[in-house]
């Protein structure tokens, strides 16, 4: 079976959330970089994407499986969305049931902040939905205003 090189799927540990992320121009979080160097989620999306459009299973699997077994609430809308975008429904069921089970956790990540309308909505409107109280998906949903 083929192996991705570790260094493209290496993740450093943080201290806080943001912790490794580089400020980008406009003063915001980029969650393409962390110190400086790609994310790793960012070097996975570009072999991801690669592996798809060659047609090479192998690795796709191994980056579904690095998807998996690599979730944090630190990075699961990352691993959620890009599992959404290359059509990966093992994954995206498994990424979602993980949101919706850490939600409280999750949301005070700054990747929620970058998770698309309609994949919120999608989270907010399940009824696995385990938050706190209602009062915390309110506070969400106005502040996505969606």
């Amino acid at each position: 079976m083929f192996r991705l090189p570790h260094l493209l799927l290496a993740r450093a540990p943080a201290a806080s959330p943001t912790a490794h992320y580089k400020r980008n121009a406009a003063g915001a979080y980029d969650p393409r970089q962390s110190n400086g160097r790609p994310h790793s989620c960012w070097r996975l999306l570009q072999v991801l994407s690669c592996a798809s459009e060659l047609g090479i299973n192998e690795v796709v699997r191994e980056c579904m499986f690095y998807l998996v077994q690599n979730c944090s609430p630190d990075n699961a809308v990352l691993h959620y969305s890009i599992a959404e975008s290359h059509k990966l429904v093992e994954v995206s069921d498994s990424m979602l049931q993980f949101i919706l089970d850490r939600f409280s956790e999750i949301a005070a990540s700054p990747h929620f902040l970058y998770i698309p309308a309609d994949r919120l909505k999608t989270i907010l409107d399940d009824d696995q939905l385990c938050a706190r109280n209602e009062l915390e998906i309110f506070d969400v949903r106005s502040v996505v205003s969606i």
